[in-house]
């Protein structure tokens, strides 16, 4: 079995969850505000800012992971297909969300602001298939 976790990240990993605990505790005692997001669940600032530490942590130690994330909605130029392969995931964006199960195909419109994230705890596993501008060759014509 492979692990994705390599021992040398740990000192890393536990300075992040430290820090991110730090900015929380900051923010929380400046009397943070909840928002609402488009499924009804609050976040706040502290949330963000935490995500934004531990992110970064990760992006510095395995830039070629990609990481999924609650907070961190991301578009794209061109549109994109999804195709879950294992467990179920939800795609919010700004006036409403899905769940996909294995089997469902969804197109995501270029441009538009989502994230995506598992919808149950579990293995999951998703194909995300982006367009882009590269030109697709000569067409064969018989």
């Amino acid at each position: 079995s492979q692990t994705l976790i390599r021992e040398e990240w740990i000192p890393h990993l536990e300075t992040a969850a430290r820090e991110a605990g730090t900015r929380i505790m900051e923010i929380h005692q400046q009397g943070a505000q909840a928002e609402f997001k488009n499924d009804g669940s609050p976040v706040t600032e502290a949330d963000r800012a935490a995500e934004e530490v531990i992110l970064s942590a990760l992006n510095q130690m395995a830039p070629e992971i990609p990481v999924v994330s609650e907070e961190n909605a991301e578009s794209h130029h061109f549109p994109s297909v999804l195709m879950p392969v294992r467990g179920h995931w939800r795609i919010s964006w700004d006036s409403d969300s899905a769940v996909l199960a294995p089997g469902d195909t969804m197109s995501v419109p270029a441009e538009l602001n989502h994230s995506i994230v598992p919808a149950v705890t579990g293995e999951a596993a998703l194909y995300q298939v982006k367009g882009n501008a590269d030109p697709a060759g000569h067409t064969w014509r018989g």
